[in-house]
């Protein structure tokens, strides 16, 4: 018996460098149209659509509500980093974090767990979920 998935998580992230902006915005626009279609024609009930921290990049103070509006512009598509090692944030946007930064790091297992609970969840008060560290 063959069984059809009710929902989709949508975490894709095109390489930081290599490709021009043109030709990221088609790998980006495609594979979502792609997903998208593919969820219609198989009924699929809910597409979780996520994105980095980097959205709220030139907004002066958190914590980030989830009605703040968001700037449009970016330095890169994903302001992500993974290398295997400890993160270095010397050169990072505001340096490296201190108690009480405004900046909100998420552990990446709290972080899907917060993802899985919003995708599988029967129903929805919002649109839009900011999955992020802690409130003070």
């Amino acid at each position: 018996m063959s069984r059809r998935s009710s929902r989709i998580i949508y975490l894709v992230a095109p390489p930081v460098r290599g490709i021009t902006p043109a030709e990221d915005y088609r790998i980006n626009t495609e594979g979502l149209i792609n997903v998208l279609e593919a969820a219609r024609i198989n009924g699929v009930e809910r597409v979780t659509f996520g994105s980095s921290g980097s959205v709220y990049l030139g907004i002066p103070e958190g914590p980030y509500p989830e009605t703040i509006p968001l700037p449009t512009e970016s330095r890169n598509p994903v302001e992500a980093h993974v290398a295997g090692s400890a993160p270095d944030y010397a050169e990072a946007p505001g340096g490296v974090p201190f108690e009480g930064d405004d900046g909100d790091f998420c552990y990446v297992k709290d972080c899907a767990k917060g993802i899985q609970l919003i995708t599988m969840a029967p129903t929805l008060r919002h649109t839009i979920y900011n999955v992020g560290g802690a409130l003070r």
